[in-house]
């Protein structure tokens, strides 16, 4: 009688389906770019590294109130974090030094949207994929590619019916009235312009994370290219930037190529290149649809 209670439990087993790993429910993100891809797969995360940066920098997809704040993106709070009990912390290479103590807290997943030289549409594409295999969300993650590559080729489209197609841009954001960081080679803008039809019009040294602070006169090496500006920008900045002598004498202030783009986290995730592509068309093809 026990031995075929055993026989009977045992057959129930192989016959039962295997369960699925459980999805991550309360998940800590200390990188902007992942919290504004857990938001565009539906997942509002239990906490995040400063949330107010967040709303002012990335500002899309929205962040609820109701989301913990754990400190810096670069020390965040850890008895903070314990106290909320998450049962999934999103980390990054640049606190790998911090990790062993992170894990005293949760289980710890490293997803990198760029940075380390390498390629940065491909680091996107698989963190975005890391992301929604992580919350059991892989057709959202899927469905946000595909919506991307949708946005790409609405705004070539229209940068394409200005007649702007292989135009060169530089995109730039201002550190000051001074000084400004130009985005090039392995930086997402830079990837979001090739998906245009654009061409960057930087192609100087940069660093690991696809940009070289540089002065004004910087924007003077293609005289027949536009300049965005991402936002936010402070106050004057624009002004001190480009209606001083040097910025007067670039080309592009005097051609009226220079354009000031809303806010775009230019360090993001899919949902930032989607609307960085938005943006670009908006500016450069204004009375296209």
């Amino acid at each position: 009688m026990r031995n075929s209670r055993k026989l009977a439990a045992a057959l129930l087993l192989m016959l039962m389906p295997a369960l699925p790993a459980q999805a991550a429910e309360r998940i800590a993100a200390i990188d902007w770019a992942q919290v504004e891809t857990l938001l565009a797969l539906g997942v509002v995360p239990l906490a995040v590294a400063e949330p107010e940066g967040y709303r002012e920098w990335v500002a899309r997809p929205e962040l609820p109130e109701t989301v913990a704040d754990i400190g810096s993106r670069r020390a965040p709070n850890l008895e903070r974090l314990a106290a909320l009990k998450p049962d999934l912390i999103l980390s990054h290479d640049l606190l790998a030094a911090m990790r062993p103590r992170l894990e005293t807290i949760a289980p710890v997943r490293s997803v990198v949207f760029g940075g380390n030289g390498q390629d940065t549409w491909q680091m996107i594409l698989s963190a975005t994929r890391d992301l929604g295999a992580q919350t059991e969300r892989e057709a959202e993650a899927q469905a946000l590619l595909a919506k991307a590559d949708t946005a790409f080729a609405a705004a070539r489209r229209r940068i394409e019916a200005a007649g702007l197609a292989g135009s060169p841009v530089y995109v730039v954001r201002l550190v000051t009235g001074s000084a400004l960081r130009i985005d090039g080679d392995r930086s997402m803008a830079a990837e979001v312009l090739v998906r245009l039809g654009l061409r960057n019009a930087y192609g100087g040294p940069v660093n690991e994370w696809g940009f070289a602070t540089a002065e004004v006169d910087a924007l003077a090496g293609d005289p027949d290219a536009f300049v965005l500006a991402v936002g936010p920008n402070a106050p004057g900045t624009m002004a001190a930037m480009f209606d001083s002598p040097v910025g007067r004498a670039l080309p592009a202030v005097g051609a009226g190529r220079i354009r000031e783009l809303p806010v775009v986290w230019t360090y993001g995730g899919v949902p930032s290149a989607i609307h960085m592509a938005d943006a670009i068309a908006d500016a450069l093809a204004p009375d296209t649809p």
